[in-house]
């Protein structure tokens, strides 16, 4: 099997939602266990009305997520053992 090299632009998250403009209704995730080095530097993030994800995690990695986003409300779905789903709506 021979490999190739891809290039791809890479973009901070508070740099799309700038981009995008307020309002932002919608932030899905599914970022395979980076949620929390992504979500925790975004100053644009709590913005967001709704941010829902799946997360591969225990229980202190999503407290750990979760306690990123004072405005919002939480809701964790267990899926499996292993998988959760997250739902983030903010506060009004």
């Amino acid at each position: 099997m021979a490999f190739q090299e891809v290039r791809c632009k890479v973009s901070s998250l508070d740099r799309m939602l700038a981009d995008i403009g307020s309002p932002v209704d919608l932030v899905k995730f599914d970022i395979e266990g980076i949620e929390h080095k992504v979500f925790s530097v975004s100053a644009l993030v709590h913005q967001v009305d709704w941010i829902v994800g799946e997360m591969k995690a225990g229980l202190p990695e999503i407290i750990q997520f979760t306690t990123l986003f004072p405005y919002h409300e939480a809701q964790v779905h267990q899926q499996t053992p292993k998988v959760v789903y997250i739902f983030l709506k903010r506060r009004v």
